[in-house]
């Protein structure tokens, strides 16, 4: 399964495995996934990590215009920052499950268990990491129009397969490179959790409600 090691995941450019290059800008990650023909984007980080994506392109010797696509596991702003400057400079065309398409078009709207701005105070330990994200442009981010057609158990480009993963967001989806026995689990689960500064493997997957991804 990819994704950061235990403990705060470091900025910069790493190949965690064959044909696959994980990019990290402020305790977020994104994945260049490359296949026979095709490169992949799975989720897009944060704003100012453009230059490490156009840096590990550089180093496959393509371009941003080379990208045939962005899979998003979820449409969360940390995970969407990019995306304005792809679609609109580069014509990077953009999809998620359909339960998320109204997320990725509003990064900021989405549920949660208890408020945003109270939550720093409860975990201090956090607030470095927020710090960081908030430099690496979190509180920027611009939501985009994502194609809302990707549905478990139907494969996608580049064989990826999507995985039901709901809870963390109503429409999250991890996907299944099978070629390579790889795993892209978004945050249904993860191995560190910044707002907290908290190590540790723990996840997300809960039944939604019925009125799920309901807008």
């Amino acid at each position: 399964m990819t994704g950061p090691q235990l403990g705060r995941p470091r900025d910069g450019i790493r190949e965690v495995a064959d044909g696959v290059m994980m990019i990290t800008r402020a305790v977020t990650n994104s994945y260049l996934v490359t296949t026979d023909d095709d490169i992949l984007l799975i989720d897009a980080g944060l704003p100012r990590s453009w230059s490490l994506l156009t840096h590990a392109l550089t180093a496959l010797r393509a371009t941003p215009d080379d990208l045939v696509s962005v899979l998003l596991t979820h449409g969360h702003f940390d995970h969407v920052g990019t995306l304005d400057r792809l679609q609109r400079e580069h014509h990077v065309p953009i999809h998620v499950h359909p339960a998320d398409a109204p997320l990725v078009r509003h990064p900021y709207r989405y549920d949660r268990e208890s408020s945003r701005g109270l939550y720093p105070l409860a975990h201090p330990g956090g607030i470095p990491n927020l710090a960081r994200m908030t430099f690496a442009g979190a509180l920027g981010v611009r939501g985009v129009e994502a194609h809302g057609d990707l549905r478990a158990g139907e494969p996608t480009l580049g064989g990826l397969l999507p995985v039901a993963t709901p809870g963390h967001t109503y429409g999250h989806l991890a996907f299944h490179l099978a070629d390579r026995d790889l795993v892209f689990s978004g945050d249904a689960l993860v191995t560190f959790d910044p707002t907290r500064d908290d190590r540790g493997r723990r996840s997300w997957l809960v039944r939604p409600p019925p009125t799920a991804g309901r807008r």
